[in-house]
């Protein structure tokens, strides 16, 4: 357990995000002794099988929680940001909310959507991204948000980023093997099923490794 004692956290703008594009790495990385903690940035009231948004939101923040316990993550936290609006939030509260849960959880490592990926089509990821990497670097900084020093929340840089890949063609500089935890990324995904794909192909993925032996 190399990673005893430190601290991750997975921020996700949908339900489907961390299934999708690092369950694997995350189930690894508690694995070797990370404690995890999921941050949802959006309310994902538009991905959703129901025409009601209430009835969709709930279905959501039902299934990350069965995200969080498929992947042993130790708490979610729900910012309630508008789904696909993200980008008219006010950008300053968006990170000093983070700075704060990066403080307050003192987190060594992110896990987030690469914040300067070419051809990003959805602007919940990419003012994601943003907000982590501008909060990452500005929670080990004494001066900033003096009221949370004041608090007792004093500053705690983030150390390490998992900016993963999402479009074709993106850089990368590195690949975790997850070979061990393919399992663990498949349980991830099916608890998805609000949002259809990751379920689907969770599912789907399951059956065919099980056929194939």
């Amino acid at each position: 357990r190399p990673h005893e004692g430190k601290v991750l956290a997975a921020v996700q703008a949908h339900a489907d995000d961390i299934p999708f594009f690092c369950g694997g790495t995350v189930a690894k990385l508690i694995d070797e002794g990370y404690t995890a903690y999921l941050i949802q940035t959006t309310n994902d009231e538009k991905c959703g099988p129901t025409t009601s948004m209430g009835e969709t939101i709930l279905q959501n923040e039902r299934e990350v929680d069965d995200l969080a316990n498929a992947l042993g993550f130790k708490q979610v936290f729900n910012l309630g940001y508008r789904n696909h609006r993200l980008d008219e939030a006010s950008p300053l509260e968006l990170r000093a909310r983070l700075v704060f849960l990066f403080r307050y959880l003192k987190v060594d490592t992110v896990l987030t959507f690469n914040p300067w990926e070419h051809w990003e089509e959805n602007p919940d990821h990419s003012v994601t991204g943003q907000a982590v990497e501008a909060a990452s670097w500005m929670a080990g900084m004494g001066k900033d948000y003096p009221e949370q020093v004041a608090a007792g929340i004093g500053p705690y840089g983030v150390k390490d980023k998992y900016y993963w890949v999402m479009r074709p063609h993106a850089p990368y500089n590195r690949v975790v093997d997850i070979s061990a935890y393919i399992e663990a990324k498949i349980g991830s995904m099916v608890v998805n099923k609000a949002q259809g794909p990751a379920g689907a192909r969770g599912s789907g993925l399951r059956a065919q490794l099980a056929q194939q032996g």
